[in-house]
């Protein structure tokens, strides 16, 4: 993670030494956010757009400490010299870029690890940074937070619950059915029974 913050960095720095204003594209809630952390913590300043810089003001009246950031409003070459501007992919899709003749555009996405993110996002490079947890991450949420009940969603959303089950939470999936994981299981009993079923098919 912290090489994929320090190509960011020199793909910002290159950018401004040719001239051109360093674009990196961003969702309003959460990347735009995190790339503002890592970046704004270096002394760059940066303008975001409208909808990425309110989520900023939301994240602030939560407790949650920001860089300084400026809002973007209406895209001149005069306003964005000298600075790194924030903005969501979709800005790209409706050209609202354009203005902006000399460019260098990154998209930072967990998407990146696929080369051809660069060809779908329309840009120059790609940023490997993905603001999901991991399963590890995940787990120690719940383990954190200790909510009475977890709901499962996307992805292997029933395994997760099954294996919050284990752990003794009470989880389910919002799609499709949990399997009930019963105290043997739970007490590190019958596991090889479960595999056994998991290999069968049985869900």
């Amino acid at each position: 993670e912290e090489k994929v913050v320090a190509e960011m960095i020199d793909f910002c720095r290159k950018a401004g030494k040719e001239g051109k204003v360093p674009v990196l594209l961003g969702y309003s809630l959460g990347k735009s956010q995190e790339i503002l952390q890592r970046l704004g913590a270096v002394g760059f300043p940066i303008l975001m757009d409208s909808a990425g810089h309110r989520m900023c003001e939301v994240y602030r009246e939560l407790g949650q400490a920001l860089p300084p950031v400026g809002r973007l409003g209406k895209i001149t070459e005069e306003k964005v010299r000298g600075h790194i501007l924030i903005v969501p992919p979709s800005m790209v899709r409706r050209k609202g870029l354009e203005v902006l003749k000399n460019r260098k555009v990154g998209v930072v996405t967990g998407w990146a690890l696929d080369r051809s993110a660069i060809y779908r996002y329309r840009c120059d490079e790609a940023f490997a940074l993905s603001d999901h947890a991991d399963y590890g991450e995940l787990i120690e949420m719940v383990e954190k937070v200790r909510p009475k009940e977890v709901r499962t969603v996307h992805g292997y959303a029933q395994e997760f619950a099954m294996d919050l089950q284990e752990r003794g939470w009470k989880a389910w999936a919002l799609a499709g059915e949990t399997q009930l994981v019963f105290p043997l299981v739970q007490m590190g009993i019958g596991k090889e029974a479960k595999r056994k079923s998991r290999s069968k098919g049985v869900n």
